[in-house]
């Protein structure tokens, strides 16, 4: 039998035992997203990548939000405000409650006053655009779109949901960053160039894309940083006048991050990042490998409680019958959290 399918059947297995738990059926009542959750204060980026968020998981925590949008839409599916209330609850666990969330994460109508547990002017972006209606608005100020709130901007698997703080806290002048190159492959100690450019989102995150063409400039005098785990920066350099940097990649493999923050006209730039594969080029063999047939040799459960969340499921020692790659352990599991106040589920899947 594949493997896969066998790991597969193992776990539904598990799930079934804990199919009439009433944290489970939550969990199975509400439609859920994949996204990542990114939290840019200053310089400094903080992710939460792969966070399953569902439908719900502000109400959950007591929040209010609203049913229909400002045009009288329904609300149908997960929002911003679900993917943040799930990122703080991953950073601070048990801690955040509803009776707490407060402390950590403050809420008004749907704006934002304070996230992880300090004031801030807050802003947000989904998938590098502040989300709106799409509806044109004219005026003698200007033709622009209405922009959602974070409990009425929807979200969908695979959105990157960009928390933002300004540090111009008196014209709102920040520049929203952006590299032109999003992922890049490189090898070791490879130069290369990248750019980046942006535009005052607080002044026109809603407008048309022409207007924010005709307003994004180049991010020059920004600093150029690298870092591997978004908590240790080095920095590369400066952008020129044209926006731009040549780096060198570092002599390591492995993903790494260039982060363009500081600023520019001496105007605050909110923090981005584009990827960086660094690996070393590759000679293909004569002929092709043969696809690794893998079978499990060790098959061990897991089963663990902590901070109230449940961990179940199976760690496997894997070997390939072709011997053209070495063993590896992988892990497939579920959590479940039975803390009061709510109720999420996480899968964790390895890789084969």
């Amino acid at each position: 039998m594949n493997l896969k399918k066998t790991v597969s059947i193992l776990l539904c297995m598990l799930m079934l035992l804990f199919a009439a738990s009433p944290v489970w059926t939550a969990f199975a009542a509400a439609e859920t997203v994949t996204v990542t959750v990114l939290y840019v204060d200053g310089g400094k980026i903080r992710p939460f990548r792969d966070l399953v968020v569902a439908d719900g998981a502000a109400e959950q925590y007591g929040y209010a939000v609203i049913e229909k949008d400002h045009n009288g839409k329904p609300i149908e599916s997960a929002t911003v405000l679900d993917a943040l209330v799930c990122a703080h609850a991953a950073a601070y666990g048990a801690e955040f409650t509803a009776e707490t969330k407060d402390t950590y994460f403050y809420v008004s109508g749907g704006y934002m006053t304070s996230a992880f547990g300090e004031s801030k002017s807050l802003g947000f972006t989904v998938n590098d655009v502040q989300p709106n209606d799409g509806i044109l608005v004219t005026s003698e100020w200007g033709s622009y779109y209405t922009g959602y709130a974070a409990d009425e901007a929807r979200i969908e698997s695979g959105d990157v949901i960009t928390l933002f703080s300004y540090a111009d806290l008196q014209y709102w002048m920040d520049y929203y960053a952006a590299f032109a190159e999003k992922e890049l492959n490189v090898k070791p100690e490879e130069s290369f160039t990248v750019s980046a450019s942006g535009y005052c989102a607080a002044f026109y995150g809603c407008s048309e894309q022409s207007v924010i063409d005709a307003n994004t400039i180049p991010m020059e005098d920004a600093e150029i940083c690298w870092t591997k785990d978004f908590e240790t920066y080095t920095t590369a350099g400066t952008l020129d006048e044209k926006g731009e940097l040549t780096v060198t990649a570092p002599a390591e493999e492995g993903t790494w991050y260039l982060v363009v923050r500081g600023e520019t006209a001496e105007t605050p730039v909110i923090a981005n990042y584009c990827t960086v594969n660094v690996k070393a080029e590759t000679v293909e063999p004569d002929e092709p490998a043969q696809a690794a047939q893998w079978f499990f040799t060790d098959l061990r459960t897991i089963f663990t409680w902590k901070n109230r969340i449940l961990t179940i499921g199976l760690k496997l020692r894997l070997h390939d019958l072709n011997e053209t790659t070495e063993d590896v352990d992988c892990v497939y599991a579920i959590q479940l959290c039975f803390d009061g106040s709510q109720d999420f589920f996480t899968l964790i899947k390895g890789e084969i």
